[in-house]
């Protein structure tokens, strides 16, 4: 029915595109673009792999900067409590 050539390139194919016949373009055509496909494909998973570890680092910043306030207010409920405590010692309160 068809005759394949054995020795079709698909880079020398491209390089003489005009001299191909139509079924060779075709499937030149879907080569290249089930590469385009397999490529875009790598790509988005790359990204989506990437942009799911900083959303994971972005939580657990967060969670940080929460330990972190609360450590402050704590710290700065002691200063008060310890000022108060001064001052009222100072003024011979027990």
């Amino acid at each position: 029915m068809y005759e394949v050539k054995k020795n079709f390139k698909i880079v020398k194919a491209l390089v003489h595109w005009k001299s191909l016949k139509i079924s060779q373009q075709v499937f030149c055509t879907f080569v290249l673009a089930g590469l385009g496909v397999i490529s875009l494909f790598i790509i988005n998973y790359i990204n989506t792999v990437l942009l799911s570890s900083s959303h994971t680092q972005i939580l657990k910043d967060q969670n940080r900067l929460q330990y972190l306030m609360k450590y402050n207010y704590e710290i700065k409920n002691i200063e008060t409590h310890s000022t108060y405590i001064r001052s009222n010692l100072e003024a011979g309160h027990t």
